[in-house]
């Protein structure tokens, strides 16, 4: 909640700052043209709702919904799925909030307030863990070794299983945590970004025990907030930094760079305190790296540097379309020949977040 307040008084401010019209003399040169007119689309089905977790497996994807006071015909709490990103069947639609999915095998496993469901097409749903975790506070679970994992504080009791791991921690903000699979040395590991209070450590978690991995990253760079933009390409590993904002890739052991600077808006320092570009979200198409940002939108690291590719896409302040401030994008994911991006605004969302899913459709 405290995290929430002051997110909410550093909303304020800036809003503060532009309504007492301290853009009209500033002197600062309008943001630079969007290269190429990639046209993004809405999704109308979605337009109002708060997209909480994004997947795929074997050519489906798959999207929980949230919203905390739905309307009688929202689409919100359902768990859709599509085969071509663009007709969406219901899997499910559940009583109260649901938050993050994950896979073992072929079984869908989602998280929803109180409980934990599972899906088959073989045997449908069960239910199969009941819980005290809020699933709109909690980002992110996984398998591994056979047993289920998820990021939790001390809040309550929880109820668990031999297959359930709660992974709990006072100072851990599960809202901003993260886990990421990957196959290590012929072994299957899983890294771990939990958004720590003080700090962010990039960990590889073995099942029951972790690997701090912080060598070439500098004080600066991991400064929090780091949002848990982390992602496996081609056998790599890469995660988003700050201070300054870039993207960075695992090479025996130690961070290098992998991208320049991420660039900030122009207007970063009409507002107070000045706006820091983080990045969000990371994935792939073709070997093409695509960066979801807090400010910017999604940007596009070419051999030329930076693209901008946010034509379209959700405003933050959308009163103030001339500042070009883009809502922060929660998740990215490349699908069947189109690359999706989707807002939420629960716990989990970087600052001034949006609702709703957009697509453009690679050339």
């Amino acid at each position: 909640m405290k995290k929430t307040m002051i997110h909410i008084f550093g909303f304020a401010s800036m809003i503060f700052t532009l309504l007492m019209g301290g853009c009209k003399d500033s002197g600062v040169d309008p943001p630079p043209p969007v290269i190429g007119e990639k046209k993004w689309k809405e999704i109308a089905m979605f337009k109002n709702v708060d997209i909480r977790y994004m997947i795929q497996h074997k050519g489906v994807l798959y999207v929980s919904t949230y919203l905390s006071i739905p309307a009688k015909d929202s689409t919100a709490n359902i768990l859709y799925k599509t085969e071509d990103g663009i007709k969406w069947d219901t899997l499910k639609t559940f009583a109260i909030t649901i938050g993050p999915i994950a896979f073992y095998g072929d079984t869908l496993t989602i998280l929803e307030s109180g409980r934990t469901w599972k899906y088959h097409p073989t045997f449908g749903w069960k239910m199969f863990w009941k819980h005290l975790i809020a699933a709109d506070h909690t980002r992110d679970m996984v398998w591994l070794n056979d047993q289920l994992f998820v990021f939790d504080n001390d809040f309550g009791l929880v109820y668990s299983q031999d297959t359930v791991r709660v992974m709990r921690d006072l100072f851990i903000e599960p809202s901003e945590s993260k886990f990421v699979r990957h196959n290590y040395k012929g072994k299957e590991v899983v890294y771990t970004r939990p958004y720590y209070v003080y700090e962010d450590k990039i960990s590889r978690f073995y099942g029951s025990s972790f690997e701090i991995i912080m060598n070439g990253i500098s004080a600066d760079e991991n400064k929090r907030p780091n949002y848990p933009a982390m992602h496996v390409y081609n056998d790599s590993f890469y995660a988003g930094f700050n201070t300054p904002s870039r993207i960075k890739k695992l090479v025996n052991d130690v961070w290098t760079n992998v991208t320049d600077t991420i660039p900030n808006t122009p207007y970063a320092n009409l507002f107070s305190p000045n706006l820091i570009n983080r990045p969000t979200s990371i994935v792939f198409h073709q070997n093409r790296m695509f960066v979801g940002t807090e400010w910017t939108g999604v940007l596009e690291w070419s051999d030329s540097g930076w693209v901008s590719i946010s034509t379209d896409l959700r405003l933050a302040f959308p009163d103030y379309p001339q500042y070009k401030l883009f809502s922060a994008v929660v998740q990215l994911e490349s699908f069947k020949g189109k690359l999706f991006v989707a807002y939420g605004e629960p716990w989990y969302a970087p600052v001034v977040g949006g609702r709703g899913i957009y697509y453009f459709t690679f050339e």
